[in-house]
């Protein structure tokens, strides 16, 4: 599934390139954004999930003024998972454990220019994909087994940026506010994310291409 979300991705690059065409100046730019950092799982839930590294994958599209822009982002969040209820299922609960949580947001966003810094804030609707670990036991042969219990769900997320040009790089840092609209563990899922990493000038890529 994590595949899924990465061909979404390259098919909001090729919507990128029509809508670059459309509305944007030319001096407006296409950048793709990648960045690495933690999700922090915030309230009762962190009784059950704590943050792991985790990367993000996001495609600034410029519109026609440019104070806007489209911004759609693909969350890679990975996350320790503590079991705190037993599932009926399964019988036993699971300590250091991985969950996963994939999602796809498509934001519109807002800049403001500073020179080479920009500051920008977005916010919009999200699809996510959670995997919740399980520990499946055979006391017959002595085994146990690791499986994943798996639920798409919508979401929303937003947040807030700072993108600055050095020279040929532009670095960014972002921190945004993750709710699920599922339960985990009788808990609502919400994370606050902090991100830093490189952006991309794709622009000219994305001409050649499309």
């Amino acid at each position: 599934m994590r595949m899924f979300f990465i061909i979404a991705f390259v098919f909001l690059i090729v919507q990128a390139k029509a809508q670059h065409e459309a509305d944007a100046p030319q001096s407006g730019k296409v950048f793709v954004a990648s960045g690495l950092g933690f999700g922090f799982p915030v309230g009762d839930i962190n009784q059950t999930l704590s943050p792991k590294v985790s990367n993000v994958l996001g495609l600034n599209i410029p519109l026609k003024s440019k104070r806007y822009f489209l911004y759609p982002v693909v969350d890679f969040l990975r996350f320790s998972y503590n079991e705190s209820i037993t599932d009926a299922e399964f019988g036993y609960k699971l300590q250091d454990g991985t969950s996963n949580l994939y999602g796809l947001s498509v934001m519109p966003g807002l800049n403001h220019f500073l020179g080479s810094l920009r500051l920008y804030a977005y916010a919009g609707p999200s699809l996510h994909l959670l995997y919740e670990p399980r520990v499946s036991v055979a006391i017959p042969d002595a085994e146990a087994t690791i499986e994943n219990i798996t639920s798409l769900t919508g979401g929303l997320r937003g947040g807030v940026g700072a993108h600055y040009r050095f020279g040929d790089f532009y670095l960014f840092i972002e921190s945004a506010y993750i709710r699920n609209f599922q339960k985990i563990q009788g808990n609502h899922l919400s994370v606050v994310t902090l991100h830093g990493g490189l952006k991309t000038d794709v622009t000219k890529l994305v001409d050649k291409i499309f």
